[in-house]
């Protein structure tokens, strides 16, 4: 209803939503759960070792 009674912003979130997914293979995650004391690593492809510390 908002975007409807709203025409501007409903231009702007199409405008966002757009910029938002023209990136191909961009990713957002989000760790949830646990507290985390340490650094978190994610990784697509990893070639060769991995060192920690």
């Amino acid at each position: 209803m908002l975007l409807q009674q709203e025409p501007a912003t409903a231009e702007e979130l199409r405008t966002l939503v757009a910029h938002a997914t023209d990136k191909p293979g961009s990713v957002h995650n989000v760790i949830t759960g646990a507290k985390t004391r340490s650094p978190v690593i994610q990784a697509r492809t990893v070639t060769g070792d991995l060192r920690f510390g």
